[in-house]
């Protein structure tokens, strides 16, 4: 079941965009559960056989990737089927788009390189 989960507040903390908003933490995603995969034979379940198994999907390989700069560039109709991605780079998944030159690497043994402005979240 997907849906957004939020703690409610004063009318500042609506207005911020959600990336932005400290109360909301999770947005479209499904409850935990435990690992597994489910199987049809016994034998194939005691083998750990998930390559053919109809109720297994690998989703590693090549996606579709779009990088922006700032949040307010994304595209946000991304998820409607008719959007056209065939200008989109391709991007290895799993993967980290950083090691891929887009963006750049942050590390917590150098300084940031934004001033830290706890709770918004800088968007130049």
């Amino acid at each position: 079941m997907a849906g957004c989960l939020s703690v409610s507040a004063g009318a500042d903390e609506s207005a911020r965009p959600h990336w932005n908003n400290v109360n909301v933490f999770r947005e479209n995603v499904e409850e935990p559960r435990a690992h597994f995969i489910p199987y049809r034979e016994r034998e194939r379940a005691l083998q750990g056989a998930a390559p053919g198994n109809a109720f297994f999907r690998s989703l590693n390989g090549k996606w579709k990737f779009r990088y922006t700069d700032t949040p307010q560039l994304r595209p946000t109709q991304f998820h409607q089927p008719d959007h056209d991605v065939s200008e989109w780079d391709e991007i290895d998944v799993p993967s980290n788009w950083e090691r891929h030159g887009y963006g750049y690497p942050i590390y917590v043994n150098v300084p940031y390189p934004f001033e830290i402005d706890e709770p918004h979240v800088p968007v130049k």
